[in-house]
């Protein structure tokens, strides 16, 4: 292989519903965003910094160097991208909210002269515009975030067991945008519905290290016992209290 054409690791990232703000809230909008991916890429450990990264007002395409481990994007970074849109969106208005479409692929790209060249990067910006995970993100309203892998993703990487994602938390669909036919992978973490119609496992408060566990949620209280005496005749309570019910 030629030292001009690597294989790498791909992000496609969009925001939602972008075009329906105003020109200040695009302004507002792009900033956050990129603050998001700075932050959740910092706390997954990774270096930005070395990312090669193509901007799009309304998202950005990434080209990640050989050495970002692929299960600590695939995990860590996509864990930590949720919680940072999660806390986010906490404090700002419905119609100020950022929710993202991410898509995360592998393969072999080029420089050329009007940017990156390979099937790879084509296919990336495929996914994220498909049909399945546009879908996914309106019928998920709570959810902050889409996922799409590809099917090299998936089964290298999730259904291999290297990240702290199950293989049954994806649901699989067919890619068809433009010329690409191919199968992906899609997942809705902690605010929308399991690809089952199960509520998700994860809570949306959760926001502890990369790949811990969401905090199960606080049992019931138990009622209090109810004592109830019956009194016949004259009672004497001195420095006693009654309460009395009438149902």
């Amino acid at each position: 292989m030629s030292k001009n054409h690597r294989r790498r690791l791909l992000i496609k990232t969009d925001i939602v519903s972008y075009g329906t703000r105003d020109d200040r809230d695009q302004r507002a909008a792009q900033r956050n965003f990129i603050h998001l991916l700075d932050e959740a890429a910092e706390n997954a450990g990774l270096n930005r910094k070395k990312w090669f990264t193509q901007s799009s007002g309304d998202g950005e395409f990434a080209i990640l160097p050989g050495r970002e481990p692929e299960q600590r994007v695939v995990d860590d970074f996509v864990r930590q991208l949720d919680s940072a849109l999660g806390h986010h969106n906490a404090g700002v208005l419905p119609s100020t909210r950022i929710r993202l479409r991410v898509a995360i692929h592998v393969g072999v790209i080029s420089p050329a002269d009007n940017g990156i060249a390979g099937a790879a990067a084509v296919a990336v910006g495929r996914m994220v515009d498909c049909a399945p995970l546009r879908e996914a993100i309106a019928a998920a309203e709570p959810a902050d975030l889409a996922l799409i892998v590809s099917d090299e993703i998936y089964r290298g990487t999730i259904a291999g067991r290297l990240t702290t994602w199950r293989d049954d938390d994806f649901h699989e669909v067919t890619v068809q945008v433009k010329e690409l036919t191919a199968r992906a992978w899609i997942h809705v973490p902690r605010g929308g519905l399991s690809p089952h119609g199960s509520p998700e496992r994860g809570s949306r408060g959760h926001g502890g290290p990369p790949g811990q566990a969401a905090a199960r949620p606080h049992e019931e209280a138990q009622a209090s016992p109810v004592v109830v005496n019956t009194f016949y005749g004259t009672v004497h309570t001195q420095g006693g209290t009654i309460g009395i019910s009438n149902g």
